[in-house]
């Protein structure tokens, strides 16, 4: 980030320009989608394609033999939702990231100049250096009982609706909270590995050399196939995602 606002930094990765680049933001936009070398695009597929972290997922607690009193752990942890109690967890605590109430008595946020100048970090470095990870949701409804939505949050979906979704395709999404069998888990951990190893060294390889020809295409599907399993990863990952799709 230091090197970002010197003007250092061709090309980065951020939510907000404005707070990477600095007095340099100005200088920078988002980049634009990228094309082929005769201008050729991905027609009738996504050009953006949509990742989402999900409304709920599993993994984020568990709860070992060696807990002598479960019941109190995970009351404990019950209260991590409770709406004042995850805005901190996510955010930063109440005199810090949170300052004073509106007239409704909901919390309002730091902002990024109040955030440089008492902390000298912005407020995105902020929440970075207060969120604390675990099992946590904010519901929707948080935003005008509890707590503000702020302004960097508001800035991203503006710039998500105006810029990014008019160039997305296919809302289609593979969601994070599909349930594994056991032997599909096997399945995976046998794979998976390879199979991405496999999948990032070839692309890096082509973006460094240039490439594919259909023959080097054609060679590089026969090797996912034949020595990276990716026939058995593809039909665990749908069929998971059927039952997914059944039960919802």
């Amino acid at each position: 980030m230091a090197k970002c606002q010197q003007g250092y930094v061709g090309v980065s990765t951020w939510w907000y320009i404005e707070e990477l680049m600095g007095d340099y933001a100005e200088d920078y936009v988002f980049l634009p989608i990228l094309t082929g070398p005769e201008g050729t695009k991905y027609e009738g597929k996504s050009n953006v394609t949509i990742r989402t972290g999900g409304g709920t997922n599993s993994g984020n607690l568990s709860v070992t033999s060696a807990c002598g009193n479960p019941e109190a752990l995970l009351s404990f942890y019950d209260k991590w939702y409770e709406p004042e109690t995850v805005m901190q967890l996510q955010y930063g605590p109440i005199g810090v990231y949170f300052k004073d109430k509106d007239e409704n008595g909901v919390w309002n946020s730091i902002t990024e100049e109040q955030a440089k100048a008492e902390y000298g970090k912005g407020a995105g470095e902020l929440k970075g250096y207060y969120e604390v990870a675990g099992p946590k949701l904010i519901l929707s409804d948080y935003y005008s009982s509890t707590f503000n939505m702020e302004d960097r949050a508001i800035e991203r979906l503006t710039d998500l609706y105006d810029y990014w979704m008019p160039q997305v395709k296919d809302t289609s999404v593979y969601p994070i909270d599909c349930v594994f069998t056991t032997d599909e888990l096997e399945t995976i951990d046998t794979y998976r590995t390879d199979f991405e190893n496999a999948v990032s060294e070839q692309e890096g390889l082509w973006l460094k050399e240039g490439g594919p020809t259909d023959e080097e295409w054609e060679a590089y599907v026969d090797m996912l196939n034949n020595s990276c399993g990716m026939q058995e990863l593809l039909k665990v990952y749908q069929d998971a995602y059927d039952r997914y799709k059944e039960a919802m």
